[in-house]
Order: C-alpha cells, then structure tokens, then sequence
C-alpha cells in the first residue's frame, strides 16, 4: 500500500523521501488503510496471509494468536 501511495503522489522510494514529511504522511496513511483492510478482511473471514521478514517473532504471534 505503501509502495503504491508514493507512485500516485509521484515520489520516488528512497530513503530521502521516506524520512521526508510528506513521505512520513502518506506512510500513515498507508497504515491505516492497511488497517483498515486488514479488518475488513477478517470480518469478511477472507484468507489473509502475513508477510514480513520475521524480525519480531513476539509480533508474529500476537497477530496469529488474534487471528485464532
């Protein structure tokens, strides 16, 4: 989600634009929408898969512990 609000604003992934305000802005707003979708998901019971690089595991588990 993130990846595609920075294409619609015309912004370059980068670490400069990432840090910048406005690329701090549209990573909240990636947020929640990814919130947002992620519950409307579960309400929904659709399948839903989490990726991520597994540095929290702690994290990982919260999540699949919920999702039971």
């Amino acid at each position: 989600m993130y990846e595609y609000l920075l294409k619609q604003a015309n912004i370059e992934m980068n670490a400069q634009s990432i840090a910048s305000k406005q690329g701090q802005q549209i990573r909240d707003k990636a947020k929640q929408l990814t919130t947002k979708q992620q519950s409307n998901f579960l309400s929904g019971r659709l399948g839903l898969i989490i990726d991520g690089t597994g540095k929290d595991l702690s994290k990982i588990k919260k999540v699949q512990t919920m999702l039971k």
